[in-house]
């Protein structure tokens, strides 16, 4: 996990938290992080980019 993750988690993986292009970078982050996780891990790294996908859309931004 990133050092972003770490700090989102600290506060209790509150997403809105984060700016724009922080919750974009600790998507990326996770994104990367799904990528090379074993296989009995990923559904943990699934809900965290469902998380940011969901505040993504409570602002109506779009995570690329």
């Amino acid at each position: 996990m990133g050092m972003r993750e770490h700090n989102t988690e600290a506060q209790g993986n509150d997403w809105s938290a984060l700016s724009n292009e922080d919750l974009q970078r600790s998507y990326n982050e996770a994104q990367r992080s799904l990528d090379s996780a074993p296989s009995d891990e990923k559904w943990a790294h699934r809900e965290i980019l469902g998380e940011h996908r969901a505040e993504a859309r409570r602002r109506g931004i779009t995570l690329r």
